[in-house]
């Protein structure tokens, strides 16, 4: 009989934001490439997103049998097949909670590992040291995309200064929905100015910047998406620690303070110095 661990599936868990999501994307393309069937269990867009990217089999977490994981209830689903299942649950949750005892008895036989850490980008770059590199994407002819949003305000570079980016660089701007409803007036009236369009869904997302040739972001989700995609990426960094949480990817960057310092410390030219070094022919 094999040790628990030894051959079958690895699963992997998760639910959360989408920068956490794609940091654990080195991890499922390495145990992918060892040969492996991977399934990761995310929201539904995420785990799409991951499934049609890296080749892996998703499943979405809000199914019946992953929501029964909550209750503290003896019947449970099982699933056979598994040897590794490796599941985030976010800070401050139990050690040993409900949903844990759950899920070790769903997949009997299988090493279970449970982390109460968020996925960040010392995990990302162990695992492209292991064979979850992505591929580089060279697009010359694609137009230079900034990414005006971010998670939190104070993680936001100015609006005002991207403007004065997308003005020299006649780069695409774009935002997420959550931006409809943070920016003031005057950043909305900014933003359609400099030709700016708000997507609404994943998939847009990873189409516009996949197509580009540079992307500009803050410290955020698409920054990390687009890093994942094997675009070249520059990540803009103020209040957060960019050795935890910058981008990893074949030619991605972070640009930041000595010390943690708000956004308005990335001068226009600092970051028009850093795109054009990255712009530049190899």
């Amino acid at each position: 009989m094999s040790a628990p661990g030894e051959g079958g599936a690895t699963w992997v868990f998760h639910r959360g934001a989408l920068g956490d999501s794609v940091l654990l994307w080195p991890l499922l393309r390495a145990k992918r490439r060892e040969g492996q069937r991977v399934v990761l269990v995310a929201d539904g867009s995420k785990a799409a997103l991951a499934a049609a990217e890296l080749r892996i089999e998703a499943v979405d977490a809000e199914q019946a049998r992953f929501n029964r994981l909550w209750v503290d209830a003896p019947a449970q689903e099982v699933i056979e097949g598994a040897g590794k299942v490796l599941a985030w649950t976010g800070p401050g949750d139990p050690g040993e909670s409900v949903w844990e005892r759950n899920l070790r008895a769903m997949f009997p036989g299988a090493d279970v590992a449970v982390n109460h850490e968020r996925p960040d980008a010392l995990l990302a770059r162990q695992w492209t040291g292991r064979g979850g590199a992505a591929d580089a994407l060279v697009n010359p002819r694609g137009p230079v995309v900034l990414h005006v949003g971010a998670g939190s305000e104070q993680k936001r570079w100015p609006l005002e200064r991207f403007a004065e980016v997308a003005a020299s660089t006649r780069a695409a701007v774009i935002a997420g929905e959550a931006e409809a409803e943070r920016f003031t007036p005057p950043e909305r009236r900014l933003f359609a100015a400099i030709g700016g369009r708000l997507l609404t869904t994943l998939d847009e997302l990873a189409r516009e910047l996949r197509s580009a040739r540079l992307v500009i972001a803050c410290d955020s989700g698409p920054a990390h998406l687009a890093a994942q995609l094997g675009v070249p990426t520059l990540a803009l960094f103020g209040p957060t620690d960019p050795a935890r949480w910058a981008p990893v990817g074949p030619r991605a960057r972070a640009l930041a303070p000595p010390e943690p310092s708000p956004m308005d410390c990335l001068t226009v030219e600092r970051v028009h110095a850093e795109a054009h070094a990255m712009l530049a022919p190899p």
